[in-house]
């Protein structure tokens, strides 16, 4: 999209299951909203209705049954009509997607199409429905997301309000839903075997909701808390803007979250219960659903089970049965509401532009595509294009986007300038500039040899499209059922199939200034206003706005545009206006030049080589009988560079083995592996230095895929030798690397635009820690790609000098660093981790550093800063591509950057070491940090409560891998819902108890829990973010969840519910690899860490069948986190105030804990840390270093491997035999050896 994504409105993700790297995802705020954002945005999604044939029962039967025969097709029928059991296979699919896809219509009119993945641990279903904002009663704006809400709630057979989210946590799963403009779509994924009373659950819901009155008002808070986060972002407001623009009688002009003010004032919840039910009859119906399930079983039997448990749902009203309502009438946007001018206050340093361009619905327009043609000559980004005149040519830009958005009222073309200063300041030429590139499109034809381009790229990036996640999938094929015929279903959004010229040639015809309504955001917009009379607010998001028109705010400008569009007048006109262009820009001079549109696509692969693209099973120390070998395939194998390449690792792993005991090991496995049918390759050579990592091995190499793709990528990385004194680098260090990407990003991109497009990708990342190269996409571009990105590394940006450049990226760079354009809570969780983490630095520093910087020290910062030092050379191989190319193409980098060939040590000598694990500071006594929130205006405190465990083992690991699951669950049931049931751990499912409590929290919409690394350092975490209480008190709520809800948790657990937790963290450590990204992400960790833990997962495994059997491990894990011996928690704390940020004293602290459920026995261990405390006000490096310096850090060790008396090759096999005798994961071996 041209704008940052909006999310939909959304629920909660209240059984997200945490992540062993949570934080690095940015998982550990659990936000629904960062869940849903797969799904299509609440301001521009575009459904349309599939339409299809009538016919009666039995002729429609008739039909189906021949065309299945004959066709392999059935064609479907009206919507609502009577059908029975129409089943097709869908074939038009990607070339890579191993997965078998069918489509049905059961006989109430459900559509249903089922997706089996051979591979799957887990399954996946979503529920999507004709119904959204859109149709909301003008009386209760909301109504769609709040019946949203509520129906999870509980229904007939399930009444309990938390019973489903209990239920999918303690399944390994999570849940979630959003509501959009016409359509809401819910999903879930959990294991395979939990499948049936999930969706058995789930399809209650939507027979018989509760819409229980008792949770009405509680849950109108949590979505007025969803409301008041949508109100500081700043994407979401600019899209406010342009919608109150709208005819007030279009339902583009609503409020659609819904807030305390719409869904409560003067309501009665006997009056809302009535509201919600009226619109759940009316909406909810099979003829306006559709079921996508996904699992390893096929799907005949997902058919089945959706037959089962779906096919009763009730045929639903007349109303409901009706054909869906469209609402292109009246038209959102008339030609007397456009030709607007509108000035926002913003929220945010930089400034913003956007132009709206109403057009017709496009929902229907799948097969031309006309919007991928649109945005490509639009949006390029390529050398002589809009991008480079307006950025690099005049400095008005930063950056610069085209999106389209549709559904039934019809399209939007968005265009998205982020303004300079001086872009700021003449924002007539940036709309010159816009509307002349117009002109010379609308005067050509359309160019027919370069939309075949783009569909041949849309082809071939969808043949190899990187499958999505379960859930994903399954929402995203749900949704799709709402408007895409099925057997388009899997390329009717991808695949350009009927080029039509004469429409894209209509739609450029309607960018036109009257077409337009243009917004100009800027933080000092009121300075400007005048007459404040005619200012503007956007209600429920209170945005400040002014409306002028455009002609008559740009009436010399309009006139320009008007010549330009005329071509008989445009040849002076461009000539002038080229001429004002390079006197306004004079660092331009004459090489500024007036863009043209975009050629043909020319690099993009005829024939696509596949014969490299298959990973083979070879023997080696990690995979003799493991389940990495299985999941991800052999490790990588040593790749010689020049004279220092590895030989002999075999010996330096196993050291001094007899080779007899040797042969006997890979003998012993090679059996027991074949005895499992698992294909293999001789070992020969290969098992010589498979998975063997040492200091003297520089370059790691891998063919093939275990997922399916002919991509090949490589990843390069240089690392400095640093001494303990050089593990913190001042803050000018990195922002001058930080400053010289980013101008060598804009050098470089223009000038290789043309050779990514059609598939091929490049990142460089310059810190204080190294230097990265990136690469990927298919092998046929790929080495071309490296050698020109080496090339132009190497001329750096002397090559391409610009003052006016350098100074406009140093004031963007200013102002992203006094933006907090993100939520409260991302910024307290980054504090917290600049307090622990080595070489981390404050917005605050980074601006201080900025004050004198001078574009000389940044061109110079590489070399200055990393090349002069000694490096250590890491690089991985792997995918589509043979071993001498990928020796090539790290040769190419590594001489291309004149390094000598002397193995990983490319600078020669130097002391220190490479530090492949980031230091991490150990407190010496609990940390609270306390300031203000830095969002202005933001009425939200927030707070960070981590409990830091200390280095990961592969114990550690796996308890808090369980405990985190639960953690999640309990906190969110206590902190987020408010619901009065049977606690966090109770309902009537399968796992009820007898414990009766009310939960008494509703702190905000943002809360999430779990285990967290920092490092090789383990935490946990949990966030709140919300107006509803102090932070201090939040702090309070969490600790009762820490000191008495986990506890009662762990004490109350049944056998039951534990084995539904440890198999649902089995399930996730036995879970393959989804994409190639998984793939080399898996390789490249042990590859960066010197070639440790590339046995982890196996060591997890182990520990998790011999060792965690029973609650036992787990309860006294978390007894000793929660109760140390010490006396007080390893402790570091975050609070974000709103408004006052003094502390409460001891004795208020204490009721604060009282209050909020503290038991009596933990307020000693809280009233010590009270008094233990350090209190900051800030988080930076020195505050850091003043904790260094008072305790220490944390060892720097990676421990991947169980502590063991007797560790040869043989008694691990040995071992792994006893394992495998016991059915772990079925017919497997399952062999446990030293990593």
């Amino acid at each position: 999209t041209a704008l940052p994504y909006i999310p939909p409105n959304s629920r909660m993700n209240s059984a997200s299951t945490s992540s062993a790297h949570e934080e690095e995802r940015g998982v550990e705020v659990g936000l629904a909203a960062a869940a849903a954002s797969k799904g299509p945005s609440d301001a521009g999604a575009g459904w349309a209705k599939t339409s299809l044939c009538t016919a009666g029962a039995v002729c429609a039967f008739c039909v189906a049954l021949f065309l299945l025969l004959i066709c392999g097709w059935q064609r479907l029928h009206h919507e609502g009509a009577a059908t029975l059991g129409e089943v097709a296979k869908l074939s038009l699919k990607p070339k890579g997607d191993q997965r078998t896809y069918q489509f049905a219509m059961l006989p109430n009119g459900l559509k249903v199409v089922s997706v089996r993945d051979e591979k799957a641990l887990t399954a996946a279903y979503s529920v999507s429905v004709k119904a959204g904002s859109y149709d909301d009663p003008d009386a209760l704006p909301g109504l769609a997301h709040f019946v949203e809400h509520m129906v999870f709630l509980g229904s007939a057979r399930f009444p309990e309000p938390s019973g489903y989210d209990d239920f999918v946590n303690a399944n390994g799963g999570n849940l979630n839903a959003y509501t959009a403009s016409e359509v809401t779509v819910f999903y879930t994924e959990l294991r395979q075997d939990a499948a049936d009373e999930g969706m058995e659950r789930f399809s209650d819901f939507l027979a018989s909701p509760l819409f229980d009155p008792r949770y009405m008002e509680k849950e109108v808070h949590a979505v007025d808390s969803e409301h008041a986060k949508n109100v500081q972002d700043p994407s979401r407001r600019l899209y406010e803007v342009l919608n109150a623009l709208a005819d007030p009688r279009s339902p583009v002009s609503r409020f659609r979250t819904g807030d305390l003010q719409t869904l409560s004032k003067g309501t009665e919840s006997s009056d809302m219960r009535n509201e919600l039910q009226g619109w759940f009859g009316k909406h909810y119906c099979p003829s306006r659903m559709a079921l996508a399930t996904y699992g390893s079983e096929s799907v005949a039997a997902q058919l089945a089970r959706a037959a089962r448990l779906f096919g009763n749902l009730s045929t639903g009203s007349r109303t409901c049965q009706e054909a869906r309502k469209t609402w292109d009438v009246p038209a959102s946007y008339s030609p007397n509401r456009m030709g607007k001018w509108v000035t926002v206050l913003g929220t945010q340093p930089q400034p913003q532009l956007i132009q709206a361009f109403p057009l017709p619905d496009l929902t229907k327009e799948f097969k031309s595509q006309p919007s991928k043609y649109i945005k490509y000559i639009l949006g390029y980004g390529g050398e002589k294009s809009l991008l480079t005149l307006l950025r690099d040519d005049l400095g008005l830009v930063s950056s610069f986007d085209v999106g389209v958005e549709t559904d039934s009222t019809g399209a939007l073309l968005i265009v998205s300038y982020s303004l300079s200063r001086q872009g700021l300041a003449r924002v007539d030429i940036v709309l010159d500039a816009f509307f002349y590139y117009l002109a010379t499109l609308r005067h050509a034809p359309v160019d027919g040899a370069l939309y075949a381009s783009i569909a041949n790229v849309s082809r071939l990036a969808w043949d190899w499209s990187t499958p999505t996640s379960p859930a994903d999938t399954v929402q995203g094929l749900a949704e799709a059922l709402t408007r895409l015929p099925p057997e388009l279903l899997l390329s009717g959004d991808s695949l350009i199939e009927e080029p039509d010229a004469g429409l894209v040639a209509d739609l450029i015809g309607l960018l036109v200034p009257e077409n337009m309504n243009a917004l100009l955001v800027d933080q000092d917009a009121e300075k400007s206003w005048g007459d404040q009379t005619k200012v503007q607010t956007v209600p429920h998001y209170d945005i400040k706005y002014k409306v002028e028109d455009v002609r008559s705010r740009f009436a010399k400008n309009c006139k320009r545009w008007g010549q330009w569009a005329n071509s008989s007048a445009a040849g002076a006109s461009q000539a002038e206006f080229l001429e004002e262009l390079r006197q306004f820009s004079p660092d331009a001079g004459a090489d500024a030049s007036l863009p043209e549109p975009p050629k043909p696509i020319r690099a993009v692969p005829a024939d696509v080589q596949t014969d490299l693209m298959r990973a083979t099973l070879t023997f080696g120390l990690a995979q003799l009988g493991g389940v990495d070998g299985e999941l991800f395939g052999s490790n990588p194998t040593a790749l010689a560079l020049g004279s220092a390449a590895a030989r002999g690792a075999i010996d330096t792993a196993l050291g001094p083995i007899d080779a007899q005991v040797r042969q006997a090991a890979v003998a012993e496995a090679r059996s027991e592996v074949q005895a499992n049918q698992l294909a293999l390759t001789d070992g020969g050579a290969d098992f010589a230095a498979e998975g063997v990592a040492g200091n003297d091995t520089a370059a790691w190499y891998r063919q093939g895929w275990v997922t399916v793709s002919p991509e090949m990528q490589v990843k390069v990385m240089l690392r400095p030798r640093v001494t303990k004194d050089q593990w913190e680098s001042p803050p000018a260090d990195d922002v001058r690397l930080a400053l010289y990407s980013s101008l060598l990003q804009e050098v470089i991109a223009p000038q290789l635009y043309d050779r990514m497009i059609g598939g091929a990708s490049y990142e460089l990342s310059f810190a204080t820690e190294g230097i990265s190269f990136t690469f990927k996409g298919f092998p046929a571009l790929v080495p071309d790609l490296v050698s020109s990105v080496v090339a132009h590394f190497k001329k750096g940006l002397s090559a391409h000098p610009s003052a006016s450049r350098f100074s406009r990226v140093l004031s963007e760079y200013t102002d992203s660093l006094r933006s907090y354009s993100e939520m409260p809570i991302q910024y307290a969780i980054n504090d917290r981790n600049v307090l622990l983490t080595t070489n981390m630095h404050s917005k605050e520093e980074s601006l201080a550093a900025l004050s004198d910087l001078q574009e000389a020290s940044v061109a110079s910062s590489p070399q200055d800063l990393l090349l002069s030092k000694p490096l250590e050379l890491m690089a991985l191989v792997m995918g589509n591509v043979g071993e001498d190319t990928g020796r090539d193409v790290v040769s190419t980098i590594q001489d291309g950057l004149g390094l000598a060939r002397q193995g990983p040590d490319v600078g020669g000598g130097g002391s220190g070491e490479v530090l492949s694990v980031t230091p991490v500071v150990r407190p010496g006594r609990p940390v609270e940090l306390r300031r203000r929130n830095p969002r202005v205006g933001d009425p939200n405190d927030a707070v960070v409560v981590s409990l830091i465990v200390g280095v990961m083992t592969v114990e550690s690991r796996v308890h808090l891998g369980i405990l985190g699951q639960m953690l999640s669950q309990v906190a969110y049931n206590e902190l987020r819902t408010r619901h009065d049931s049977h606690g966090p751990w109770g309902g009537q499912g399968p796992h009820a108890t007898t414990s009766r409590r009310e939960s008494r929290q509703q702190l905000g919409y943002v809360v999430n829990a779990g285990e967290v690394q920092v490092s090789n350092v383990h935490l946990v975490s949990t966030v709140v973010q919300g107006n509803a209480l102090p932070a201090d008190a939040m702090e309070a709520a969490v600790e009762q969840v820490y000191l008495e809800l986990m506890p009662a948790r762990l004490a109350n657990l049944s056998e039951a519910e534990f084995q539904s937790y440890r198999s649902s963290y089995k399930s996730a450590l036995l879970k393959p690899a989804l994409t190639t990204k998984d793939e080399f992400d898996h390789f490249w960790s042990p590859v960066s860490h010197q070639g440790q833990c590339y046995g982890l997962r196996n060591e997890m495994l182990n520990y998790l069948e011999d060792s965690v059997t029973d609650k036992a491990p787990l309860v006294k894990a978390w007894d000793e986190l929660v109760n140390p011996k010490e006396g007080i928690r390893q402790k570091v704390v975050v609070k974000y105030f709103a408004n006052a940020t003094a502390r409460p004293s001891k004795q208020e602290a204490e009721r604060l804990w009282k209050a909020h459920g503290v038991p009596t026995s933990a307020l000693p261990l809280l009233a010590r840390e009270y008094d233990e405390a350090l209190l900051l006000e800030r988080a930076d490096s020195a505050t850091r270093a003043s904790l260094a310096k008072a305790g220490g850090y944390f060892p720097q060790a990676l421990h991947c491997s169980l502590p063991r008396e007797d560790t040869t090759v043989l008694a691990g096999v040995a071992r792994g035999q006893a394992r495998a005798s016991r059915g772990a994961r079925g017919g497997s071996a399952f062999l446990g050896l030293d990593s």
